[in-house]
């Protein structure tokens, strides 16, 4: 039996999934639930961002990777910025 099931301890670190960020482990949420949802969702947005690279870099050329460029560009600076 757990000592900890009828008090609010918060769980010790070896329990805590790291990879999928420390406050889901510790609000006790399902882990495989979100692991998966966040997989769909970087998978969907990947393959939507392959199709569209595709599709417009054949119809607008070198301007398209110039746009995608300037937006990596700024997305590290945003990241820099925080």
């Amino acid at each position: 039996m757990d000592p900890c099931a009828s008090c609010s301890c918060p769980p010790s670190p070896a329990s805590i999934p790291w990879g999928d960020g420390v406050s889901l482990g510790i609000l006790n949420k399902p882990i495989g639930l979100y692991s998966t949802a966040i997989g769909v969702g970087a998978f969907v947005s990947t393959y939507l961002g392959l199709f569209l690279a595709r599709r417009l870099s054949g119809a607008l050329g070198s301007k398209v990777e110039m746009l995608a460029g300037a937006v990596l560009i700024a997305l590290g600076i945003k990241m820099l910025s925080i």
